[in-house]
């Protein structure tokens, strides 16, 4: 019998797959309906997984879709908050889909991280998450852009070393990088107008920016 095709990835879940290293164990925190955990382990990225969600109809859903691809004995289903769910060590934990101080908050009370790489996604406060990174000793090595349904996100791949990042790193992104389905020069352009429409906008924020969208259609206009 020919194997069932893995599910498909929606952008911003394909560009997020694309940072997880190959490991023997890694976990999905969050894992909702357990597509990024299936195609992992499906592309043999993983070896095995701890698959966690707070919701256990969540996880059912999940299971579920191991199960029909045949993955289920090669993961750990936990129902969980957060980074609870981990209490050994792995090779990769990945959140997403959460605020940058949810996810934030979770880094910070977390006793299993170890060595571990992380790839994270926030909806929001990015800059509060690549702080929080900096001071629990972690270096961000790839930040992706995606584009995914007209919003803009950012997946961070942080591995361990110490590091210093500016206010400015901090506020853009140290090691920014476009995917096919966004460039700097739009996010930046994006995330300035976002700026744009807020109160409490510092006017050295929105220099930098204008800096950072000239640098990066140089940088895009120099590869064409």
């Amino acid at each position: 019998m020919a194997p069932l095709r893995l599910p498909k990835l929606d952008t911003r879940l394909s560009v997020i797959s694309s940072l997880v290293p190959q490991c023997a164990l890694a976990a999905d925190i969050g894992a909702d309906h357990g597509r990024l955990s299936c195609h992992l382990l499906g592309r043999d990225i993983c070896q095995s997984m701890i698959v966690s969600d707070i919701s256990e109809d969540s996880l059912k859903k999940a299971i579920q879709l191991l199960q029909k691809h045949g993955l289920r004995e090669r993961a750990r289903f936990v129902v969980a908050d957060g980074l609870l769910a981990v209490q050994e060590p792995v090779d990769a934990v990945i959140i997403t889909g959460l605020g940058g101080q949810s996810i934030a908050d979770m880094l910070a009370h977390s006793a299993h991280l170890g060595q571990a790489s992380l790839i994270l996604s926030a909806q929001t406060q990015t800059e509060l998450l690549r702080t929080k990174l900096m001071h629990t000793g972690y270096t961000i090595a790839q930040e992706l852009i995606v584009n995914a349904d007209g919003r803009y996100y950012t997946a961070i791949l942080a591995q361990r070393g110490q590091v210093s990042y500016s206010a400015r790193e901090l506020f853009i992104g140290p090691t920014l990088r476009g995917t096919h389905s966004a460039k700097v020069s739009d996010y930046i352009d994006w995330r300035s107008k976002v700026l744009a429409r807020t109160r409490d906008c510092e006017s050295i924020q929105k220099q930098w920016l204008e800096e950072e969208i000239e640098c990066a259609l140089r940088n895009e206009q120099s590869h064409l």
